[in-house]
């Protein structure tokens, strides 16, 4: 259940990526006052299986097709029960309400709106009003996040899709939508403490307290990517040409891109081609288990004085 719940955000945010135009610079700001949607249907930390098994397997007929979904669906399973652990630190977290407080804090940004107009939802309205009989904006922003683990634990990651779409109501009634321009971002954090077979034990290893710190900085710098990538500098940066050996090393592990912002523990990067996304890394290392956890924006503590020694 779990899974076909994650398989159904994932589809919803490939379904608008893949029906958009080619893509078209929005103005700057997007608009004076932006109508944005955003849509929290997955709460609980989810689990990525690839399709590679039946997707190989349809290449040998139908007994191959049968074959490959039941290596899939056995992979499902297999991680289901190992992220258990995983889930119970997380129990706690509240990943929406994480997500809808730092886009609030910056979804007023001089490239997106100066006055933005936030709607929160389960799934984008399709039609042509939503309750209480406000009509449904003409272009919206509709952002989509989601978090989940690998299947075999690499890497647990937090996506944002941002999807700028057109309404139109046609005279029957029915809403057409067209995708205007979509950007996605991510920020993973890539498991490098430990053999590979270790991986689900050490995830669980880090705590919840640092699992959900960690949680938070991902959610944190993804509303500051958003932001970034529509100011001045991020959108100099859309149709950059990244060569094929640029990359960043945080923390002696190596991530293809070009370098966008970095710190000791994490970087961004620019990656793809034709309009490059942005992707954030924060490598799990053995210092990760015995650093102290502070909040993202913690403000450090000043000095206190000591006083002078008596006589």
């Amino acid at each position: 259940m779990r899974l076909r719940g994650l398989f159904a955000v994932a589809l919803l945010a490939s379904c608008f990526a893949a029906s958009a135009r080619k893509p078209v610079a929005p103005p700057s700001p997007v608009s004076p006052q932006l109508d944005v949607e955003l849509v929290l249907s997955q709460n609980e930390v989810g689990v990525e299986v690839p399709a590679t098994a039946s997707q190989v397997g349809m290449q040998f007929g139908l007994i191959g097709a049968l074959v490959g979904t039941a290596i899939q669906d056995q992979q499902a399973k297999n991680a289901e029960a190992r992220i258990v652990p995983v889930r119970n630190l997380l129990a706690e977290y509240d990943f929406n309400q994480r997500v809808e407080s730092a886009l609030r804090d910056r979804l007023a940004s001089p490239g997106l709106s100066p006055d933005p107009r936030l709607r929160v939802s389960n799934a984008p309205d399709s039609t042509p009003e939503v309750a209480g009989g406000r009509p449904v904006p003409a272009e919206v922003l509709i952002l989509i996040p989601r978090w989940a683990m690998d299947y075999d634990f690499g890497a647990l990651t937090v996506y944002l899709q941002a999807n700028l779409i057109e309404r139109q109501t046609k005279p029957n009634g029915k809403v057409k939508v067209a995708v205007k321009f979509a950007r996605s971002y991510s920020y993973s954090f890539p498991m490098h403490s430990g053999a590979r077979g270790e991986r689900d034990r050490k995830w669980a290893e880090l705590g919840s307290d640092r699992l959900t710190a960690l949680v938070d900085e991902a959610v944190v710098q993804l509303g500051d990517m958003l932001a970034f990538d529509f100011s001045n500098e991020g959108r100099a940066t859309w149709q950059a040409k990244i060569g094929d050996k640029e990359f960043v090393r945080v923390n002696d592990v190596g991530f293809p891109g070009r370098s966008l912002r970095q710190a000791p523990d994490w970087a961004w990067v620019r990656v793809g081609k034709g309009w490059p996304m942005i992707k954030g890394y924060h490598p799990i290392v053995a210092s990760t288990y015995g650093s102290t956890d502070k909040p993202v924006d913690a403000v450090p503590e000043a000095p206190v004085a000591t006083p002078p020694a008596g006589p």
